[in-house]
């Protein structure tokens, strides 16, 4: 290669680094530290229908909290408050029920969910936590609370006199 081809051909790549250079600002070229809203606290309550999930942060909160797996279902949109609340149904977004026996031999069952606190509101980063909450179900969660539901209860247990005949006829024959 001559010396004129030589000076083109490092031209041609100082021409393409500077308008790299130029294409991609200072900020783009070099990291900043990834900053994360520290959890301050995560209270829960739950019953039979719902667990309900209170988050605090450290600081005001612009992201989501939602289920893992269900992030356009099951979410909740910061508002800029230090405090993030979300409810879950317990019939989907994740919510599973589990049990275990406790040091005295009685079944003690929980929901547990997988949630995800997003920093940012449209975009994943590596700063994004992952949180497993459990919460631990009252013995009488899943109890009959209906007054009208037990006294037919009752009543049918006690073989009460105005028992009522389910079966029904259809074509001439019992069914």
């Amino acid at each position: 290669m001559t010396s004129g081809g030589s000076l083109r051909l490092l031209h041609v790549l100082s021409i393409l680094v500077s308008t790299t250079w130029s294409a991609f600002p200072h900020s783009l070229r070099y990291t900043l530290p990834v900053t994360t809203n520290k959890i301050v606290d995560i209270n829960l309550t739950c019953d039979s229908e719902n667990l309900n999930v209170t988050v605090s942060l450290r600081s005001p909160f612009k992201g989501l909290l939602f289920a893992k797996d269900f992030a356009d279902e099951c979410k909740s949109v910061g508002t800029l408050s230090n405090v993030m609340n979300i409810s879950l149904p317990t019939s989907g977004c994740g919510v599973r029920l589990s049990s275990y026996e406790d040091e005295n031999g009685s079944v003690k069952m929980f929901y547990h969910v997988n949630l995800v606190i997003q920093q940012d509101r449209y975009l994943r980063q590596i700063a994004d936590q992952e949180k497993t909450v459990q919460c631990l179900l009252k013995d009488d969660a899943f109890l009959v609370k209906s007054t009208a539901l037990e006294n037919a209860l009752r009543n049918d247990i006690k073989g009460g006199h105005n028992r009522i005949n389910h079966r029904y006829e259809v074509n001439g024959m019992d069914s």
